[in-house]
């Protein structure tokens, strides 16, 4: 079976362009005040937790942003936070399989003996740190 141009698999550099044209364009509708949702207020000091939308989302009743702080990225300042995040993220799981490969604690560098499941999680003896999830085959358990 032949596949269409459309189809063909990517190389890297490719699924690298993409990954960032969708990283951009997830960032310039995220507001530069926005921290993870585990802290109760935005870098700009607004609680996220108030009645109603969250503040520095789309109101969908009005079409528009309530929070007066809102502040969006322009579409430059949104792809070269992209670009830095994306290649930041493709050289540490580089590292992770580099540690992985060379049977290294993927958390603190040490060498390890062996690895153990515990239900989902896989885990490295001596330290104890969880490796990943998954299954482990036997040849990665007792090498």
């Amino acid at each position: 079976m032949t596949r269409s141009p459309e189809h063909a698999p990517q190389g890297a550099a490719e699924r690298l362009t993409d990954r960032i044209a969708a990283t951009t364009r997830d960032l310039e509708h995220t507001c530069l005040h926005f921290r993870p949702l585990i802290h109760k207020t935005c870098m700009a000091g607004v609680f996220y937790w108030t009645e109603g939308p969250q503040p520095c989302l789309l109101d969908y009743d009005t079409g528009k942003h309530i929070c007066p702080h809102r502040c969006f990225p322009s579409e430059e300042v949104a792809r070269g936070m992209a670009e830095t995040y994306e290649r930041e993220l493709d050289q540490a799981m580089a590292d992770w399989h580099a540690r992985r490969n060379a049977r290294q604690c993927v958390s603190c560098g040490r060498g390890y003996m062996r690895l153990h499941q515990v239900g989902p999680c896989v885990y490295a003896e001596p330290c104890g740190h969880r490796q990943w999830q998954g299954t482990i085959t036997k040849e990665e358990a007792h090498p």
